[in-house]
């Protein structure tokens, strides 16, 4: 495809882009259409022709996606010891929706091989800076090993009715080059030294960067035999469903006046009689019921199959809706060790897909600000992904309760209610209620003080407390020793500090009343 308005290299790039696109385009299809249900394989021979049109699919290959995908949630970004908001990126990832829409990002990962994250300037009505997603059937990148980032990126937005490209973007170091029916529309500038499209990567290995999908060449395979089983069942279930008899003896007479065996003629075998017979054995007709094959076969191939695919797909059999006769409730250890391998699986694509997260929001925040380097504290940002295993709550609490004994401060930060594996919701409102209640007793606090500032400074310090009140003690002992020995009670409480006491006419402590019974 040549473009209008592009250079020599420019259009070098794009023409390498777009075959690089079209190659792949078609083996994408393939797995949307298992993923989407639609791919109908060629039915055996040995299928009447009346079932061959029934369109028949399994969502075994869906299942295989979604099971997975469903255990791979990004709940939060977090700064070690700083907030979001010192960088604005609470404000982006809230307006982008960026936390909900990951998992469409992952999921189409999952189901192609990669997936795209593009950053770039919003326009008018849209936020400051845009994420937009792109499946790999409509774009495709260079990657530069040695750079680990992408050289160049084609993102197709529009299609002829031929299906080839009409309107795209071509992504090039510091600008992206808008395409219209073949001419440059436009270029901007981004400012940034790289392309701003970071791949969200499912199985990357040598040799293919931008990694496999989970609907894997064995996937697709299997589902296709399970498939022309349940075509089989379907032919046989018309045999088993209605009984197979033979009629000896009768001729075409014996029909003509009788509905109910026209009806049941398409299910029969008729033997005329032999006129030479030399026996009375044929005179009448003689029906009898032939023994019917059994549907069994073809349940235990089904199950062969889909035990072929929940070890292919590392899911447990049961979920495949075959075996659920022996599917009893386990234990929480035997639910989990029949989940190992999905669990792994779930932690080695969150580990693929946490990088391309982290350098989407560094590139925005330099998109935002202007900048061309991301500052030191930005480079500690991390995901905080949901726990794959699905524990408990019960579970939880109870691994929670051990931690936090032996190590009590932990329950007194934020992170604790994280661990606990509650819904990021509730953490949320918990957080803000907490919040509420100090502010409350704060302010109960400060009006309850005429002056807060001066309050907080001459209010005593519990040490200080302790020390006055063991002073006033002994200053009170000496008083009494005074007022013992004869001294005039104000003169005495004047001699030990204490003036201006006031004692109560007509009331003295036992220790201050004369061995005569007469107060001192």
């Amino acid at each position: 495809m040549i473009v209008s308005g592009l250079s020599t290299d420019e259009q070098k790039v794009l023409d390498g882009l777009l075959q690089q696109l079209s190659s792949r385009r078609r083996r994408n299809e393939v797995r949307r259409a298992y993923m989407d249900c639609k791919k109908v394989p060629t039915p055996p021979p040995t299928v009447p022709g009346y079932l061959r049109n029934i369109g028949m699919v399994l969502g075994w290959p869906a299942k295989a996606v979604e099971s997975l995908a469903r255990r791979v949630r990004l709940t939060a970004f977090t700064i070690p010891g700083k907030e979001l908001s010192a960088y604005g990126l609470d404000e982006v990832i809230d307006e982008n929706e960026y936390l909900a829409e990951s998992r469409l990002a992952q999921a189409s990962a999952m189901e192609h091989g990669v997936s795209w994250l593009i950053t770039t300037r919003g326009g008018a009505g849209e936020p400051d800076v845009l994420f937009t997603r792109q499946t790999a059937l409509d774009a495709t990148g260079t990657w530069s090993v040695r750079a680990r980032r992408l050289t160049d990126f084609v993102s197709v937005t529009e299609r002829d009715t031929q299906g080839e490209p009409l309107t795209f973007n071509l992504y090039l170091p510091g600008q992206v080059v808008m395409v219209d029916r073949r001419k440059v529309a436009d270029r901007v500038q981004t400012g940034l030294s790289h392309v701003p499209v970071e791949p969200l990567v499912y199985r990357a290995r040598d040799g293919r960067p931008f990694g496999s999908s989970r609907i894997t060449r064995p996937l697709m395979k299997i589902t296709d035999s399970a498939v022309r089983t349940m075509l089989r069942s379907e032919g046989t279930a018309d045999f088993y469903g209605v009984p197979l008899l033979a009629l000896f003896g009768p001729d075409e007479s014996f029909f003509e006046n009788n509905p109910p065996l026209k009806m049941l003629l398409s299910s029969m075998f008729a033997v005329p009689d032999n006129p030479d017979a030399n026996t009375d054995d044929h005179e009448r007709a003689d029906l009898k019921q032939l023994t019917q094959a059994s549907q069994q076969p073809h349940v235990d191939q089904l199950q062969f199959w889909a035990q072929l695919f929940a070890g292919e797909a590392h899911i447990p059999v049961t979920s495949l809706g075959i075996g659920l006769l022996q599917a009893n409730p386990t234990s929480a250890d035997a639910y989990m060790a029949s989940r190992e391998d999905l669990i792994s699986e779930a932690e080695d694509a969150q580990d693929g897909f946490t990088r391309a997260h982290i350098r989407s929001l560094q590139n925005a925040w330099m998109i935002r600000s202007g900048e061309t380097a991301v500052p030191a504290e930005l480079r500690k940002l991390q995901p905080v992904w949901r726990d794959p295993r699905h524990e408990s709550k019960a579970a939880a609490a109870d691994w929670f309760t051990k931690v936090a004994s032996g190590i009590p401060w932990i329950a007194e930060t934020d992170t604790a209610l994280d661990l606990l594996g509650l819904p990021e919701d509730t953490v949320e409102r918990l957080r803000g209620e907490h919040r509420m209640a100090q502010s409350r007793q704060t302010l109960t606090a400060l009006l309850g003080q005429a002056d807060p500032a001066q309050a907080a400074t001459d209010s005593p310090q519990p040490s200080d407390a302790v020390s006055e009140a063991a002073d006033l003690k002994a200053k009170a002992d000496a008083m009494g020793v005074l007022i013992r020995a004869g001294v005039d009670p104000d003169e005495a409480a004047k001699r030990v500090g204490l003036p201006g006491v006031k004692f109560r006419e007509g009331v003295m402590p036992a220790s201050l009343v004369a061995r005569d019974g007469n107060q001192v």
